[in-house]
């Protein structure tokens, strides 16, 4: 146990020295302890049960000792597994590891196709966790070689009587340990926010505790229907939409991977910038400055962006047991105007599962690495290269009848951040941070797009509409910034044929661009909608992510995290923004809403009730 409890405390050494934390050192020991002892119970268990089981014939047994050293260094294996592999893996989800990980390997063929090349890149991590697991494994040879159980020849039963009182005692020792102590409930992931900040949860966590405690917990709670009903009146009234005039503009919508407001002067108010095309295009468009991500993943960003739905459970959408419900998208939407729609992602087809995901919410054709004519384009890890891939978009978008609604989503702003090379040399960046080349070179790519898309009929028609999936990893941020701030991206509106700009400094989400853009376009049939159309006068502007197992609104007043007991919506933490001092019944305006939001949510989702009938 104490073999482990050290290995525990090394690996969590290493996160905490590259990613840094406010916490004290004596407080973090102190608090990461319940969870390492819970975990460490939880992941040993059939080592220690079986290593002191009071059969003292077995424990005599040259094989049966052989086996209990194979649990031990399979235990050890896993737990040393996971907590390395988190020191990296944190950077993009911004959470310690859940089991979800294990749905998000199988969902498509990226994680297979690529992991020779994550053992290269990652190689030292590699030695570490060997490292690691042979000075374990010889300590615990060390010690078990020199422990050997002593009995008396024969066997009387007053030696088989203790050793059994103490294993009873033994049962219920592991019992407490593994649920963290003798509370009512068995400590979970988000007991962790009751000791620190919840953006700091991850640093007592480890990824052991988090994987485990996280199986088999994707099943949304359902409310009662009749307390449902009186909860939701207090937002479900916004959820439906109808206007008038539609105007049947195409539409293009670019999802760029991983870009942060802060690359942008022009969204950061600096005069440092990395994208300097999309920036000229800002002045001229309608902007939402505080646009902020609903997840940290692109299988939950792009779902977020174009069904207006956010993931509110470990598990994305597109790989839960809610997978099969009828969805809703901007596609979908815009077919009952008689628009042709395709998804563009120079990925490997089958990557995140969104090719399958796009055709089941309305898109009528996917375009993806495999129906891309020149391989020679291939960048060796995940696609082709997003100045080739805007190319054969454009190609294609020409031969659509109009209207049309397409989507671009782009891949090379991603580890390893690959440039092509003939552009290996036209970029600069700053020392350990290869993302603002690959910045650079997507804002490039674009302005490349523009400049021949202007030449092509369509054009002036057009309304194009840009965001990001999520943001990149927090130790590729600029400067440090506020926690909040790691969600930015960007979301503008650029129609050629308008002379409008705006700039909204109102809190935004990912899953306000659909109600957001369709309300650009006057679209006058009714639809469901989970976010907000910011171009009208919301009720209630916010943000929602779900992480670390719990709720997290940002409103325009604060940020809280929230966590469900039941039915009841417990309030876990709160944080004021700007400073901003405001009185309690404001904040309990926005428990209510978010009562409200998440009631809706989790029935509408449980039954299958996310689309109107007539949709």
């Amino acid at each position: 146990m104490l073999l482990a409890l050290v290995h525990f405390f090394v690996t969590k050494l290493i996160f905490i020295v590259k990613y840094g934390s406010n916490i004290a050192f004596f407080d973090w020991v102190y608090n990461s302890l319940r969870f390492d002892i819970s975990a460490i119970f939880y992941a040993y268990s059939p080592f220690i049960l079986l290593s002191l089981l009071p059969i003292l014939y077995l424990q005599r047994q040259h094989y049966y000792r052989s086996l209990i050293k194979l649990l031990f260094i399979i235990s050890t294996f896993f737990t040393l597994l996971v907590n390395c592999l988190d020191i990296e893996y944190v950077n993009y989800t911004n959470r310690r590891l859940t089991y979800d990980f294990i749905q998000f390997m199988n969902t498509g063929n990226d994680f297979k196709l690529q992991v020779p090349k994550i053992l290269l890149n990652y190689w030292y991590y590699i030695l570490m966790f060997i490292f690691l697991m042979l000075i374990v494994s010889y300590c615990f040879n060390k010690w078990s070689n020199r422990v050997v159980p002593v009995f008396h020849n024969p066997i009387k039963f007053k030696d088989q009587l203790t050793p059994v009182f103490a294993y009873i005692l033994l049962i219920g020792f592991c019992f407490l340990g593994a649920r963290g102590g003798t509370q009512l409930r068995p400590i979970g992931i988000m007991d962790a926010s009751k000791y620190v900040a919840p953006s700091e949860t991850k640093f007592i966590l480890n990824s052991c505790f988090t994987f485990i405690r996280s199986y088999g917990k994707e099943e949304l709670i359902k409310f009662n229907e009749q307390s449902s009903s009186n909860v939701i009146k207090n937002y479900e009234s916004s959820l439906f939409t109808a206007q008038t005039k539609f105007k049947p503009k195409n539409v293009v919508l670019i999802i760029i991977e991983s870009l942060s407001s802060s690359y942008s002067g022009f969204l950061s108010h600096t005069e440092e910038t990395y994208t300097h095309f999309l920036d000229s295009l800002m002045q001229h468009s309608l902007v939402f400055e505080n646009c902020l991500s609903n997840g940290r993943r692109s299988i939950d960003g792009v779902p977020a962006v174009i069904s207006g739905l956010p993931t509110l459970m470990n598990t994305p959408i597109v790989s839960s047991t809610y997978a099969q419900n009828n969805l809703s998208s901007i596609a979908s939407l815009l077919k009952r105007k008689g628009y042709f729609s395709a998804f563009f992602h120079g990925g490997i087809n089958g990557t995140m599962g969104f090719d399958s995901f796009v055709n089941s919410i309305g898109y009528d054709k996917y375009y993806g690495k495999n129906e891309y004519p020149h391989k020679d384009d291939y960048d060796g890890y995940w696609g082709i290269y997003d100045h080739a891939f805007l190319n054969f978009t454009l190609e294609e978008i020409n031969q659509f009848d109009q209207p049309f609604f397409s989507t671009f989503f782009s891949l090379s702003t991603h580890h390893p951040y690959k440039l092509p090379k003939e552009y290996k040399n036209k970029f600069e960046g700053k020392a350990g941070n290869e993302m603002l080349k690959m910045v650079q070179y997507i804002d490039f790519a674009l302005q490349q797009f523009f400049t021949n898309a202007s030449k092509e009929p369509w054009f002036d028609n057009t309304v194009f509409v840009f965001t990001a999936d999520h943001c990149p990893p927090t130790s590729l941020s600029l400067k440090k910034r506020k926690y909040w701030r790691d969600y930015q991206i960007p979301f503008f509106i650029y129609d050629p044929s308008s002379s409008n700009s705006e700039l909204n400094k109102l809190i935004t989400q990912q899953i306000d661009i659909q109600p957001t853009l369709l309300g650009y376009l006057n679209y006058d049939l009714p639809y469901l909608k989970f976010g907000n159309n910011m171009l009208g006068e919301p009720n209630w502007t916010f943000s929602v992510t779900y992480t670390n197992n719990s709720y997290q609104f940002i409103t325009e007043r604060a940020i809280y995290w929230y966590s469900l007991d039941g039915e009841n919506l417990n309030l876990q933490r709160v944080e004021n923004l700007f400073g901003k001092k405001f009185e309690g019944n404001i904040y309990n305006l926005d428990t209510i809403n978010a009562k409200s939001y998440i009631h809706s949510y989790n029935n509408r989702m449980i039954n299958n009730k996310l689309v109107l009938i007539d949709e």
